[in-house]
């Protein structure tokens, strides 16, 4: 009985998101090319094809309405740019759009960039073969910086405290999972969401007093109420 309601909901977030949402932008410019982004793919993009024209969805709720309509039919050409799998892609395809260029080009590896897009697209669009930038310092020649927590990061001074309390600490998944590098030290187990509750708790049932020590379980909000909180 709930998937009628739930299925009468997506209809009107989808047409809101579509008709009314004010960040969902449609913009354009050279109408030979247009693309459809969003996030900081669309920055990317936007960095390297000033000229275009983009529809950038600050909310994903595709629907079959106005602003995907009118996109497509003010540019010739539509390209979707998006990280890893075609999801954008894939939905516009299933509504009868017609797209020029996407996973084709794009990589669905890893992260995207203003170089990648640039390398992927420049031929595409501008018809000119895609030259590597002079390299001013190689990689390898940067110093090295290990990752650690912010300066000034909160966390810091929490796991100071238990570094110099002694406690043997179940950690979790999170930005404060670099408490196990030094100079910190101070993060000695760490397994999945809201491992840390049942990890410090069997430890204590199994090893006793005398076993790891005095023990501690940490974890931030998120993982506390994605599996923490059952615990």
């Amino acid at each position: 009985m709930r998937r009628v309601a739930v299925e009468e909901r997506i209809t009107k977030l989808a047409a809101y998101a579509d008709t009314e949402f004010p960040y969902n932008s449609m913009e354009i410019n050279d109408p030979s090319i247009g693309f459809i982004s969003s996030g900081v793919s669309y920055l990317y993009t936007r960095e390297v094809f000033p000229h275009c024209s983009f529809l950038k969805l600050a909310w994903c709720g595709l629907s079959r309405g106005t602003r995907s309509r009118n996109s497509s039919k003010k540019v010739k050409k539509v390209i979707v740019i998006e990280e890893l799998d075609p999801f954008f892609e894939t939905e516009i395809r299933a509504m009868g759009y017609k797209v020029w260029h996407g996973k084709d080009l794009i990589p669905a590896i890893g992260e995207l960039s203003p170089s990648i897009i640039e390398q992927s697209l420049r031929k595409a669009v501008e018809g000119k073969n895609y030259k590597l930038p002079k390299i001013r310092i190689r990689p390898e020649d940067l110093p090295r910086r290990p990752p650690n927590l912010c300066a000034g990061c909160s966390h810091r001074p929490l796991f100071y405290a238990l570094k110099k309390l002694g406690l043997y600490v179940f950690g979790d998944i999170g930005c404060y999972a670099l408490a196990v590098a030094p100079p910190l030290s101070a993060m000695h187990a760490s397994t999945c969401m809201a491992a840390c509750v049942g990890g410090a708790y069997g430890a204590g049932k199994v090893l006793g007093k005398e076993g790891l020590g005095k023990i501690c379980a940490v974890l931030g909000d998120s993982t506390f109420l994605h599996g923490g909180i059952d615990h």
